[in-house]
């Protein structure tokens, strides 16, 4: 009979450390040199994503809109005060300003609620957005220039016509991030050449 309790203990000894043994296996990992594909966001998930991108961009260039129309006003009341010379580069910041308007309005509005913007309507969005910019960074100089020479009188008003189109030119940078686009570099005036 003690025979025949070794043997069940045996096999019971046997059964639990396989159990333990089994239990405390590590879970499985990949192989060494496997590759593993994280899960893909779903297609509405993307979508989703970039809808709230375009709607960030629409609103962003909405801004530089606002921004673009109270230099504008500023602009075109100031060029009547100054007159001469002053008053025609306030005119051509009033065209700039009229054509940088006209490149973001068709633009500020978000996509519908079910979708994103299509690509080719983020790439017109980004190009008018780009188009903008140079206008405003052209009125931005041309504002930079009056600045330095202009009566005492008209500084404050020079310099909220500049900040309103320096709000334009940042709102408008980060729209095309938003849209996946890069603003242009400003061009660099050219160095005077020592002839």
């Amino acid at each position: 009979m003690r025979q025949g309790y070794l043997r069940v203990s045996m096999r019971a000894a046997l059964l639990l450390a396989s159990v333990v043994f089994l239990g405390c296996a590590k879970p499985s990992t990949p192989a060494p040199g496997s590759l593993t594909v994280p899960d893909e966001p779903s297609a509405q998930a993307r979508n989703a994503d970039l809808r709230e991108d375009d709607v960030q961009a629409a609103y962003g260039l909405d801004t530089a809109c606002a921004s673009v129309e109270e230099a504008r006003g500023k602009a075109k009341v100031l060029a009547a005060l100054a007159g001469g010379e002053a008053g025609q580069a306030l005119n051509d910041v009033t065209e700039a300003l009229d054509a940088a308007g006209q490149a973001l309005a068709d633009h500020t509005d978000p996509p519908p609620a079910e979708r994103a913007f299509t690509e080719a309507e983020r790439k017109e969005a980004a190009q008018s957005a780009a188009d903008a910019l140079g206008e405003l960074r052209d009125a931005g100089d041309i504002l930079d220039g009056l600045a330095q020479n202009a009566p005492k009188a008209h500084q404050a008003v020079l310099e909220a016509i500049r900040s309103a189109v320096g709000e334009a030119e940042d709102a408008i940078e980060g729209a095309m991030e938003d849209l996946g686009a890069k603003a242009p570099p400003e061009e660099e005036a050219p160095e005077p050449s020592g002839h």
